[in-house]
């Protein structure tokens, strides 16, 4: 077997090749590619580790473990498209699941479930939104009682301090429909989504978010949203990433981040099929993001 070294030389060898003389370039390069991912996997340069204690589970992490493979994949991967090709690969040569349900099987009885407790502001559209949540969390073998709170700030802290393990709080919350409030909320907290559901008001609609430090992702998970810090450049790239992975980009924000001068930029992506891939791509490729939440809307 050749060391993975001589094989990174190798392919981006011919990959420089492919660029410069071969016809159908294309076609050639993305099978240097899917061997670039499979010389990944096999040789244990990168690994993929699922979630465990205190966070989000039922996701995997893949990180790089070598600096020099990690050089040869920005070298061959430089677009969107073919980062969104090595990850796939990445995903297909991984034989770990992806979905780690602690509770598996759906509970019948309220005496199996175990007790959670959601912090809320006490209105009518709270408690609309916190009955949908009920009844979802039941199906997944938790059982919630409520804890009033006085304001959302207040709900948002009981959630990150750990007097509550959730917290009820509206998305679209601010006079920008959806935006500055929430996240802010969401970052101080260290929350992330675990699932939405639209409340009807005498006005619309107004979304609700149950958010936590700790649950479980489930199967039925239809968006993905996270934010990254970065300029207008690799936020361009990834949206072709995402449209790449068969993904539909949603939504795109971009905020002044804290501290830095420079642009925090939010993406709500809809999610077609796993979001395994995705997540791989931006651990590779964008290791300083941050997940905002996978969740599916109720």
């Amino acid at each position: 077997m050749i060391p993975a070294k001589d094989a990174y030389q190798i392919l981006l060898q011919e990959a420089e090749d492919v660029t410069h003389s071969r016809k159908r370039a294309d076609v050639v390069k993305r099978g240097l590619v899917r061997e670039l991912a499979r010389v990944l996997v096999a040789s244990g340069d990168l690994t993929v580790e699922p979630v465990t204690g205190d966070g989000v589970r039922g996701i995997e992490h893949v990180s790089v473990r070598c600096d020099e493979a990690m050089a040869f994949i920005k070298e061959m991967c430089k677009s969107g498209a073919d980062r969104a090709a090595l990850c796939c690969d990445i995903d297909e040569f991984c034989t770990q699941s992806l979905y780690r349900m602690v509770h598996p099987n759906v509970r019948n009885r309220d005496t199996d479930a175990k007790l959670v407790h959601a912090a809320c502001v006490e209105n009518a559209y709270a408690d609309a939104a916190a009955v949908s949540f009920s009844s979802y969390l039941l199906r997944h073998g938790y059982k919630m009682s409520l804890v009033r709170c006085e304001t959302l700030t207040a709900a948002a802290d009981a959630a990150s301090d750990g007097d509550a393990d959730f917290c009820i709080i509206p998305i679209n919350n601010s006079g920008d429909g959806r935006l500055n409030n929430f996240y802010r909320m969401l970052d101080e907290g260290d929350l992330k989504i675990a699932t939405v559901v639209d409340v009807s008001t005498g006005e619309g609609t107004t979304r609700y978010a149950l958010a936590g430090r700790s649950f479980d992702v489930v199967r039925t998970a239809t968006v993905f949203e996270f934010s990254v810090f970065t300029d207008a450049m690799n936020a361009a790239e990834i949206l072709l990433s995402i449209s790449a992975l068969g993904h539909t980009t949603l939504y795109v924000s971009a905020f002044p981040a804290r501290m830095s001068g420079g642009l925090m930029y939010n993406f709500t992506v809809g999610l077609v099929g796993g979001f395994r891939s995705l997540l791989f791509m931006l651990d590779i490729f964008y290791p300083n993001f941050s997940l905002i939440g996978i969740y599916g809307i109720i």
